[in-house]
């Protein structure tokens, strides 16, 4: 699951880095999960299917300032925050978007998993 989302994060960012209009992304569950989430956010304008095995994404460009820097975890690091703990690390990260795992859930973010007082497995974190 962690390695789809560094590959979707991966073309996603080669393809900003190089200001490509649109970036091809492999269709899965999970990246159409993660993809909804980055356009409710802002950090991509938006995304569809093209065919059977492909998104394409029109990213969002903020000239004048640094491209949003994404944190991952390893692969054997699984970093579990209950309701309280995700409170906490919020507070202390500052502006960021959060990928959570949640089994009831699923892939969400952070607002949606502290909207219904859960908990979940830590993903990655795209600071703004």
């Amino acid at each position: 699951m962690k390695l789809d989302i560094e590959k979707c994060f991966s073309q996603l960012s080669t393809g900003t880095r190089t200001y490509k209009s649109a970036v091809y992304i492999k269709r899965s569950k999970l990246s159409s999960q993660l993809l909804s989430i980055l356009q409710a956010k802002g950090l991509i304008i938006s995304f569809r299917k093209i065919n059977e095995a492909n998104f394409c994404v029109i990213p969002r460009y903020f000239f004048g300032k640094e491209s949003c820097k994404i944190q991952f975890f390893s692969k054997n690091l699984f970093l579990n925050y209950t309701y309280k703990s995700l409170l906490r690390l919020l507070k202390n990260k500052g502006p960021c978007v959060m990928i959570l795992y949640n089994p009831w859930l699923g892939i969400v973010s952070h607002e949606k998993v502290l909207e219904k007082k859960e908990g979940g497995r830590l993903l990655c974190i795209i600071y703004y």
